[in-house]
């Protein structure tokens, strides 16, 4: 088996990435197995055969969505690329960049950084949300469709909470176990093997984050999600330290976590959709604060993390 693993380990950018398709569909295959198992005894049957029947998506079986997309993240993401990184490196958490402690100002930069991006992602939203495709390809666009009301209605099950225990346990589910789980997948793992093939940072950077877009199976937010990917991807490039897009991705899930929560139970009356995107003050001048702080980030970059 070791002479294997150190084959792999030396081996073409193909073979590496047939492999972590490989370790994607074992581990996916096998915590879903061992999810199912464990949650068996305490199922309500009625439940069960609405997810057999396929009526999911009701306030009635949220609480069995949430204990699937936990068993999801880590099955399709977290386990893959923990398992794909000790291959790579005895210490997985120096191939993955989460050995190295990011500063704080680098953290505090990042925030604004997402913070100030919001009008231009609620543009890219809007301009996402009117594109469409030509009349021969019809089917495929009501697909689509299909798919982003099924992912919307999932959303608001998912964000929704009367408690600040249900606020604390979408903020685990939605906001910090999707940041540490898809930027270990996405920014740890596949950004350095498309940096290896390519050669190309920035390219790589790009593909990472059409790629990280594309498997969120949510086509009228694919645009803003490029973005994020992105911003995600040179923000580690530039700091050295995964911890760092990881704790930006927790930022921005979390925002929307919160804000979903404040709103839901009039807590405040403020709308972050309606953080103008059609005020080209506003979206001029958050588009240069944000330059800035990444040329903030930029000034202080580490070496090639690869």
């Amino acid at each position: 088996m070791k002479k294997y693993l150190v084959f792999i380990k030396h081996s073409s950018f193909w073979t590496k990435i047939i492999f972590f398709c490989l370790l994607i569909l074992i581990s996916l295959l096998l915590t879903t197995f061992l999810g199912l198992i464990i949650a068996y005894p305490f199922a309500d049957m009625n439940i069960v055969n609405a997810l057999i029947s396929g009526n999911t998506y009701t306030e009635n079986n949220i609480n069995i969505l949430k204990y699937l997309q936990i068993i999801n993240q880590i099955g399709l993401f977290l386990l893959p690329a923990l398992l794909f990184s000790l291959v790579m490196n005895n210490n997985f958490s120096e191939y993955l960049n989460i050995n190295k402690k990011p500063k704080i100002k680098n953290l505090i930069l990042s925030i604004l950084i997402i913070f100030f991006s919001f009008p231009f992602i609620n543009f890219l939203v809007e301009i996402n949300q009117n594109l469409s495709l030509p009349a021969f390809l019809s089917s495929v666009e009501d697909w689509m469709k299909a798919s982003e009301e099924e992912a919307n209605t999932l959303s608001e099950l998912f964000v929704k909470a009367n408690t600040y225990r249900g606020l604390i346990i979408n903020v685990i589910i939605i906001a910090l176990l999707p940041a540490i789980s898809e930027e270990f997948f996405f920014r740890g793992v596949l950004l350095r093997l498309f940096k290896e093939k390519i050669k190309s940072v920035h390219i790589a950077v790009l593909i990472s984050a059409i790629v990280f877009s594309a498997l969120h199976l949510q086509f009228y937010t694919f645009l803003p999600r490029v973005f994020l990917g992105l911003i995600l991807g040179y923000l580690y490039l530039w700091t050295g330290s995964l911890w760092v897009p990881i704790f930006t991705h927790f930022i921005n899930n979390a925002i929307a976590v919160i804000g979903t929560f404040l709103l839901n139970n009039k807590l405040v009356n403020f709308d972050a959709e309606n953080f103008s995107q059609s005020n080209i003050f506003l979206l001029l001048f958050s588009s240069l604060m944000v330059i800035y702080f990444i040329k903030e980030i930029y000034k202080n970059k580490k070496g090639d993390i690869f």
